[in-house]
Formats: structure tokens, sequence, C-alpha cells
């Protein structure tokens, strides 16, 4: 039985109690007090019987119950000194049976009450005010019984809704109270953060958390009444395994959703894998798939950054020698592997800083920040230089050869007139390099 249900029968029978000394303080010679008496103590009694059973007893008692009653009025030749009896004991099963048993206790009172008159036991009149009100009242507290149960129903279910819908949200949720303690937290909060409800106050101080900039940000003062309300700020989170995981952090006081109501709301989504996958989307879309290198689109705009940036810079544009013959004779596969070595070679001999492209097919580019002639000249050389060595494939080394062209960019020189310089510079050297006047610079692509 439902707690304020209790509290209603234990009130009820209260009235019972309250019965007994009106019923023993009957003018009566003989046997008489002591009949009513009992069968007063019965009836209180059976009402203790039912409320330790949660259950009315059968109906055959209620007859009993009933005929018993009908006795004392007989003796008595009045209802009216158990009339308050009558009254508490409907009120008693109002509140504890169903509306079949209800209404099978109430007319036998009723017949109690009107019985006598009717067959001549007794004189008196009967008070239809007091019959209807054995009647209309035990009727309405049965009323306001199931609106009791179907409140505390619904509220049950609303509160098993509400339990199912945060154990199954997929973003981690934790309640504070005004001085931090947790004091609820879904299962997703502890496993992206560890934390489980009860946890203190030094258990939001163990979270690790950084803005994007790598400064602390203490969840501990943020989850207090006093501290700081983030609004879906990304923040990084260091789990207690040392795995680090992006994260949106949402602060907000309770009252704020909720009118009356003490500590803060703290909703932590893990975007982890959105970043990586929205990373990834940009690593495809600016970076060359095959050599992992940035394409042209993303050097491009690492050349128009220098060219605004006031300080000096250099572009190289690298083309291999007859790399058709090497898709021809050994196949794209193989082909596919050239470029890579090549890539991995390029970067192999860049400094710091440098960004190393491939623009598409086998054009290769370099964007020298800072870089002068001389130091263009020296990092041409350097490249061309790492030409000389076969490239390892799986069909066995690869001797080939590639051109170099390079530019420096003159004050106030567009990014896309360097780049054509540079590409002039490098089909220049071809025709050179195939009549051997330039034997340190000349790899004439040879298949072994």
């Amino acid at each position: 039985m439902r707690l304020a249900q209790r509290y209603f029968v234990l009130f009820v029978m209260v009235q019972v109690w309250a019965v007994l000394p009106q019923t023993m303080d009957l003018e009566l010679d003989g046997p008489q007090p002591l009949f009513a008496l009992l069968v007063v103590a019965a009836v209180g009694a059976l009402r203790i019987i039912e409320y330790r059973r949660e259950a009315p007893l059968p109906v055959w008692v209620d007859l009993a119950e009933g005929l018993a009653l009908l006795g004392v009025v007989a003796l008595l030749g009045s209802e009216e000194p158990i009339h308050s009896l009558l009254f508490a004991m409907a009120q008693f099963r109002s509140v504890l049976a169903s509306l079949p048993r209800l209404l099978t206790l109430v007319a036998a009172y009723v017949t109690v009450s009107a019985l006598p008159m009717v067959i001549g036991l007794t004189q008196q009149p009967l008070d239809g005010g007091a019959t209807m009100g054995l009647v209309i009242s035990p009727m309405v507290a049965y009323t306001v019984r199931i609106l009791m149960l179907r409140g505390q129903r619904d509220l049950a279910q609303q509160r098993v809704l509400l339990e199912a819908v945060l154990i199954r949200m997929p973003s981690a949720i934790i309640v504070t109270d005004t001085d931090g303690a947790v004091t609820f937290v879904n299962p997703t909060a502890t496993r992206i953060t560890g934390l489980r409800t009860g946890s203190d106050t030094s258990a939001l101080d163990r979270l690790l958390l950084h803005d994007l900039n790598g400064v602390p940000v203490p969840l501990a003062v943020a989850a207090t009444s006093a501290g700081m309300h983030l609004q879906n700020t990304e923040l990084e989170l260091v789990r207690e395994d040392g795995e680090w995981r992006r994260v949106l952090v949402d602060v907000q006081a309770l009252d704020e959703q909720i009118p009356g109501a003490s500590g803060m709301l703290v909703e932590v989504r893990d975007i982890t894998d959105q970043r990586r996958y929205e990373e990834h989307l940009h690593h495809l879309a600016s970076h060359d798939a095959l050599t992992g290198l940035p394409n042209r689109l993303m050097y491009q705009q690492r050349v128009a950054a220098a060219a605004t940036s006031g300080r000096p810079y250099a572009v190289m544009l690298i083309d291999l020698d007859d790399f058709k013959s090497v898709n021809d004779t050994l196949g794209h596969h193989a082909g596919d592997e050239l470029l890579q070595g090549v890539a991995q070679r390029l970067q192999e001999r860049v400094e710091d800083g440098t960004t190393v492209a491939r623009l598409g097919g086998d054009e290769f580019a370099v964007l020298l920040p800072g870089a002068n002639e001389a130091v263009a000249a020296a990092a041409a050389a350097t490249l061309t230089a790492g030409f000389t060595v076969p490239f390892a494939l799986t069909t066995g080394p690869l001797r080939c050869g590639g051109t170099v062209g390079f530019a420096v960019a003159a004050p106030g020189e567009s990014a896309r007139d360097a780049l054509g310089r540079a590409d002039l510079a490098m089909y220049a050297r071809k025709p050179v390099r195939r009549a051997g006047r330039q034997p340190a610079a000349v790899l004439t692509p040879s298949i072994t």
C-alpha cells in the first residue's frame, strides 16, 4: 500500500477508536452495554485485520458484521450511538477496497440504519441527511483515493520514463548540489567521465578539462551556483586512462529550468568521433589520397598566404621524367609506388616549415617560406640530387629522374605570377637536360 494511503487509513482508524467512548457511555442495564461494546470492538478489530492484510475480508464477514450491528441497534433502540462508527467504517473501506466491496458495506450500513425503523424495532425517525452522508461521503473518499492512486501511478510512469530517457541519452548528464557534490549521473556520464552518483566535490576536480588552447577549465567551479556558466563550450577532456576526448560542455543552474530547484545541471556531449570525421573530410579535401601530401588546393592557399605575409618566399615545381613509360612497362601499381617514394624522398630533403605538395599526375611542388635566391637554389640542388638514388619498388629498384624549376617571388609579385615563372623555369631545364649540358642535374630515366 502506498504511503499516502497508509496515512489515510491510520486517520480513519483514529476515528474508529474515538467512537468507542461514545458507545460505552450508554445508560443501559444488563448485558446490553457489554454486547454493544463487544460488537464495536469487533468491528474495529476487523478493520485492523483488513489494514494488516491490505485487502478486505470475505463478503460473508461483511454480512455477519451487518447482522451484529443490526442487533446492537435493536438492543439500543436507536442507531444514533453507532452512527459515527458506521460513518468511520465506511470511510475506512473507501480507502482500502474496490468499488463493489465498498458498495456492499455501505448498503449493509444503510440497512442497519433504516431497517429497524421500517420493521418497527425503533420509534426514532430516520435521519435522511445522516443516511445520505453515509452514502455520499465514502463515495467522495473513494473518488479522491482513485485520483490519488492515478496521480501516483502517472508520476511513477513519468519517473520511469525519465530514468529510461536519461539512461539512453547519448549525452552525459551530471547533476550537482549548490556545493558541487554530484547528486546524479547517467550511465553515459559514468562511461565518459568515470563519475558516479554520490561523488563528492573533489571528483569534479579530478576531471581534467582544457580549452582548445590548453588552458585548464575547472569544472568543479563551473558546477557551483557561484561558478561560471559554460554554454556549449568545446573542451578537451582527459580521462582517467589518459585518453583525450573532445567534448561540448553546457552548465546551467537548475532553477533556470525547474522553479525552486537548486544545484547545477552539467551536460557533456562527446564529439570526438564527429571531430575526427570532420578532420578526415577536411584532410580528404585538402590532401592527395595516394601520397598524403597537400593537394593543389592547399598548396595554392599556402602560396597565397605567403604572398600576403610580406616575407620573401620561393616556389618550386618538380616534374618526373618519362613517368608514362613506368606505367606502360611496369603497370600502374608500380607507378603509384614510385609516386609514393618520390613524395617520401622530397619530404626527407626539405627543412621544417616547408610545404611539399602533389599537384596531380607526376607533378609535385614545394613552398619555401622566407627563402632568397641562394636558399632556393641550394634546395633545388638537394631535391635534384635525391633522384640519383634508385627507388625501391616491389618490381625491383627503379631509377627515375626529375626536373626542378624554381622562382623567388619579387616584392609585390602575385602568387600566380611566381608559380608561372617557376613553371617556365622547370620546362626550360628539360631540353637542356636532354642535351646533356648539365650532367649534375641530368637523370635519364632507366628501368633496371
